[in-house]
């Protein structure tokens, strides 16, 4: 399978790029609304067909926390996407505050969506495409491996530089 993330959105706001039945985000400064609404879009269109998607979004140290009205979409975005979305990895790389306050963010959303699929936190991509490829079950044999979606997401962040 092919490494290379297909670009579907491009913004100061967040980079989306889909490999396999995985949406890749990746927050730039501060997620807008813009980019939390395109996110949804992503999702959607890449889980027409599919039997299940999974997203990944990636939030590097510096990004600030998302506005209520971002928080409100991606609310809205799980619950709009569940069954087809089998789980939300939010990954950040980075130990202490900036962690903290990613992984209360995410947990804040997850929480307040009735969605069924779950949602955790992670320190490493390759422990989110790990654990996002078990939500898949018997579908993972013909996704992209843990090592495909790591090189993807490398490849996100070389282009937001």
């Amino acid at each position: 399978m092919a490494t290379t993330p297909k670009v579907v959105y491009q913004s100061a706001s967040c980079l989306i790029g889909t490999l396999g039945s995985f949406v890749l985000v990746l927050w730039r400064a501060h997620m807008d609304v813009e980019g939390a609404r395109q996110q949804e879009q992503a999702l959607i269109r890449h889980a027409k067909g599919r039997s299940g998607v999974a997203l990944l979004p990636y939030v590097p140290v510096g990004v600030g926390a998302p506005s209520s009205e971002v928080r409100a979409i991606l609310n809205a975005t799980m619950n709009k996407l569940s069954p087809p979305l089998v789980g939300v990895a939010v990954t950040t790389e980075e130990a202490g505050f900036h962690a903290a306050m990613v992984r209360s963010v995410a947990l804040a959303i997850s929480n307040l969506s009735r969605t069924k699929a779950p949602s955790r936190s992670f320190g490493r991509v390759a422990d989110a495409a790990v654990w996002l490829r078990e939500r898949m079950g018997p579908q993972a044999k013909d996704e992209p491996t843990v090592d495909e979606i790591v090189q993807a997401m490398d490849q996100l962040r070389q282009l937001s530089r």
